[in-house]
């Protein structure tokens, strides 16, 4: 860890408490490597003096349509309820990726990064769910997705049949149903899109390290890491 600030204080008891606020070292780097990339620098300038409207290269659009509140349940125990989605549209890699399966377990917050490909099969995707999921963490009781061809598929519904999940959909793009996985998908894309001027062909080969940063940072919706939640101290 680079940056360290500590804030002390008494509690009504007279403790001492001490809050410590981190900075991972992976966000340190990537920050350093972006003020001194010519790239990225000129973008940003080109952006401050309106010259360019549009940060699609590295920063990834939030806006979505609006649609109705799906409220759920708070889990009660780890991976058992999942929140998934893709990035896609990413330098294709010596590896041929060019996508990230993004997968959250809701309770913990916990998070799996997967390298994919836009073309992969839906037989190539359930093979890689055993492999990376099922393997670690059993099979799930619900699965939260987008709408979209990758979950509406034949393949998922036999998915189901087979692991007796429950597929829940999201109501017209609202991020209220999917609100844990679509922000750290856009934390990974945001990540991704950057580092990608550095890395180019082998960012598939820092998403274990960007999965570990994520994992280990205190995320203030559980007052811990994921890691923490998962494993305990």
């Amino acid at each position: 860890m680079r940056k360290l600030r500590v804030e002390l204080g008494v509690d009504k008891q007279g403790a001492l408490l001490a809050t410590l606020h981190v900075r991972p070292v992976l966000v340190e780097r990537i920050l350093a490597d972006q003020s001194q990339d010519p790239l990225i620098c000129t973008l940003r300038a080109e952006v401050e003096n309106g010259d360019r409207t549009d940060c699609s290269q590295v920063k990834a659009e939030r806006q979505k349509p609006s649609g109705l509140l799906q409220p759920l349940p708070i889990p009660e125990w780890k991976w058992e309820h999942l929140t998934m989605d893709f990035v896609f549209k990413l330098p294709r890699t010596q590896n041929k990726h060019d996508g990230v399966w993004v997968i959250v377990d809701r309770l913990t917050k916990s998070a799996h990064f997967l390298p994919v490909r836009a073309n992969y099969t839906l037989n190539k995707l359930a093979k890689i769910f055993i492999d990376e999921m099922v393997r670690l963490h059993g099979v799930p009781v619900s699965i939260i997705s987008y709408r979209d061809p990758w979950f509406t598929s034949r393949f998922w519904a036999k998915l189901n049949e087979a692991f007796g999940t429950q597929l829940r959909f999201n109501t017209a793009f609202h991020p209220q149903t999917d609100g844990q996985s679509e922000k750290t998908i856009q934390t990974l894309e945001d990540m991704l899109r950057a580092c990608a001027l550095q890395f180019r062909d082998d960012w598939d080969e820092k998403l274990p390290l960007m999965e570990f940063a994520y994992n280990n940072s205190y995320q203030t919706s559980i007052n811990m890491s994921p890691f923490d939640a998962s494993y305990g101290k």
